[in-house]
């Protein structure tokens, strides 16, 4: 069964290129990029096993924070289409 994760990161290298780093977001189930530091991951996976496929994809130097997100207990002001997308399964 799914479960829903917040992602985020500082990426402290302005002249690397992080595309990698967002596509292995997205290979790791159903992404969706909220703001510009921040994703929202619909997985199987655990926080363990998210957070190594991401760090692969990162400086040394750059910060990461994964955490599960009970979708119960959550409160914000963001798009219309992300709370959707939120609440979706």
């Amino acid at each position: 069964m799914n479960r829903l994760y917040i992602i985020s990161y500082d990426l402290n290298n302005p002249s690397y290129d992080y595309t990698d780093l967002f596509r292995r977001i997205e290979s790791l189930g159903k992404a969706l990029h909220i703001l510009t530091s921040v994703w929202l991951l619909k997985t199987t996976q655990d926080v363990n096993q998210i957070s190594m496929a991401l760090r692969e994809q990162m400086n040394d130097n750059d910060i990461l924070f994964v955490s599960e997100l009970h979708e119960s207990n959550y409160q914000g002001w963001i798009n219309k289409t992300y709370w959707k997308w939120i609440k979706e399964k």
